[in-house]
């Protein structure tokens, strides 16, 4: 059985000491809890696993911790630690803390077809409205249909073009072809750079090529 509790004004306001008495004993008459090494409850982060631990005593339950988990330099992994390096565009840390790429994935969708009016069409992939922690241009595979193809990304809200919703775009360098509705894998590889407004579309046009020979470059050296 699993419960999973709204994370609403009346919980958020619990301190440590309600979080125990009426979410663990009152509501769920723990006998023996586990939780992480690093874990914080109640209001203002005011409970640790050491709380728990002195209340469990008190109380007659067992509370145990989980040791927290660290890479290969010998470092904590941690979702915090691993969005700060997609944040960054730090992918070989992503990569490291995570034990495997730094994937998305998704259905192509249509898009403005802007990139295909200025020589450089896109591969739309639809991201379900989930604001990713990744932004920027990236040295990109694209996997579709099981053959893997080289490419450059933007993944962002375009906002040279007014953009609000976050979008990934993929520039294949190495295809052509119609790849509506295929669903496809995106691994991010090498950051190229921060997604800017540019003055116009003649400036977008110019560091779109400038992104695509980076690219080219990055997969060259591979």
């Amino acid at each position: 059985m699993s419960l999973c509790m709204p994370f609403n004004p009346k919980l958020q306001q619990l301190n440590a000491q309600a979080f125990c008495q009426q979410i663990l004993l009152d509501g769920l008459s723990v006998k023996h809890l586990v939780v992480g090494d690093d874990f914080r409850f109640g209001c203002d982060r005011q409970g640790d696993f050491y709380y728990l631990q002195e209340f469990g005593n008190q109380q007659g339950f067992d509370v145990e911790n989980t040791p927290s988990v660290l890479n290969a330099v010998g470092e904590r992994i941690s979702s915090t630690v691993v969005r700060q390096s997609l944040e960054n565009g730090d992918i070989a840390a992503a990569q490291m803390n995570m034990g495997h790429s730094v994937t998305l994935s998704g259905r192509v969708v249509h898009g403005q077809q802007l990139g295909r009016k200025l020589g450089f069409p896109t591969a739309n992939v639809h991201l379900k409205g989930v604001k990713s922690a990744l932004s920027g241009v990236y040295a990109v595979t694209f996997l579709v249909d099981g053959v893997s193809h080289d490419g450059v990304a933007n993944i962002g809200v375009r906002p040279t073009v007014q953009g609000k919703t976050p979008v990934l775009e993929v520039h294949l360098l190495d295809f052509n072809g119609d790849l509506y509705d295929k669903y496809v894998q995106v691994t991010f590889c090498q950051f190229i750079r921060a997604e800017r407004k540019m003055a116009g579309l003649s400036e977008l046009e110019t560091q779109i090529q400038c992104d695509k020979e980076e690219a080219l470059r990055f997969f060259a050296n591979q």
